[in-house]
């Protein structure tokens, strides 16, 4: 047990946890980025935008692996004092709440239009739908005469 603690020793990561083998790889990727921007031409307006953003996703990046090895030690971990896992249904409605939790907060965040916006819009829809609709069927009457003639004459010809 002592020994699986050692091996398993971690660090604080923005709350979450990353096994020592994985702080090392990301301290080599720190190191390699760090050469790779002393190699980048002077500092202008688009190479700075363009280290943030890369940053960004270093940063990213770095929080999900931190993330995937959290999930991965609390997959195995027993349950304490015996517990048993909810069945299935119950596991199920928690995910399924959490889910519909997370929508509504993220339909809170949405701007919808106003009314009158939604029924000019729609309109504009329908216009640009009925007006295709009327360019298809002309092109399919016309091709269908086509294809009738096209028909009349193999027989005239037989």
């Amino acid at each position: 047990m002592a020994q699986n603690s050692k091996k398993n020793e971690t660090a604080g990561n923005d709350s979450l946890t990353v096994k020592k083998s994985d702080l090392a790889k990301l301290r080599k990727n720190k190191a390699d980025d760090a050469k790779s921007k002393s190699a980048v031409s002077p500092q202008t307006p688009a190479n700075t935008a363009l280290a943030k953003r890369r940053n960004e996703i270093i940063e990213r990046r770095q929080r999900a692996m931190a993330q995937a090895a959290q999930n991965k030690k609390l997959a195995k971990e027993p349950l304490k004092n015996g517990e048993k896992r909810p069945n299935f249904l119950v596991r199920f409605g928690r995910w399924l709440s959490k889910k519909f939790k997370e929508m509504r907060s993220e339909l809170k965040k949405v701007t919808w239009p106003e009314p009158k916006d939604a029924v000019k819009q729609t309109l504009v829809v329908l216009a640009v739908v009925a007006s295709f609709l009327v360019v298809l069927f002309v092109m399919d009457l016309g091709l269908s005469s086509l294809l009738k003639l096209l028909v009349e004459k193999a027989a005239e010809s037989a």
